[in-house]
């Protein structure tokens, strides 16, 4: 077995400047990917995943796969962006979507079990989904009958290479859902202000 590093690469329009997120996967799969794997793979889950549960003003923009998640990637594959022809923008398809486009700063957290912790609690990979169209309240969780049944993708062997998210060290994940309540994530990482003299 092996563990591969997936990150997928979208862009919206927020307040008229481009904005750009992305999510990175640890995926794990019997032997190291092709270049042509890691686009099956990352085709995969913008189709059947990702672009199920965010709004369709996110643009897919970008693949990197890499064999060696501390390396240098393997696969570098770009996409249509925005203004550009042929663009893969989301669908906000799953059952029972909501309609409502909110602040890009609130969304989805799918949360996917890998074990525990040495301490004895339970750990989990986080990964965080905007923007979406969602409720305009805090509670999430009618939303989780439509959106579970379509993240459990990353984690039933059903995607390309037989991929199965796990942990950065190799740990699968056993369960996966989305979160109860709406969560605010940052989209950059803002430097900090110098401080006065």
């Amino acid at each position: 077995m092996a563990v591969v590093k997936l990150v997928l690469t979208k862009d919206f329009t927020w307040r008229g400047r481009v904005e750009r997120w992305s999510n990175g996967y640890h995926f794990q799969v019997n032997s190291a990917l092709s270049r042509d794997d890691f686009i099956a793979l990352g085709e995969a889950i913008w189709t059947g995943v990702e672009s199920r549960i965010i709004a369709a003003e996110n643009v897919f923009t970008n693949i990197l796969g890499y064999n060696n998640p501390d390396g240098v990637a393997d696969a570098s594959i770009n996409y249509p962006g925005l203004g550009q022809t042929g663009l893969r923008a989301g669908a906000n398809s799953y059952t029972g979507a909501a309609t409502n486009l909110i602040h890009p700063e609130q969304c989805w957290l799918i949360k996917a079990n890998v074990g525990l912790t040495v301490k004895g609690r339970a750990n989990y990979l986080r990964k965080y989904y905007h923007p979406i169209r969602g409720p305009l309240g805090d509670s999430v969780a009618s939303h989780q009958a439509g959106i579970n049944p379509v993240v459990t993708k990353l984690i039933d062997g059903t995607l390309p290479s037989a991929a199965r998210l796990c942990s950065p060290r190799g740990v699968v994940a056993t369960g996966i859902g989305l979160d109860p309540y709406m969560r605010v994530h940052q989209l950059k990482r803002r430097g900090k202000r110098p401080t006065r003299a």
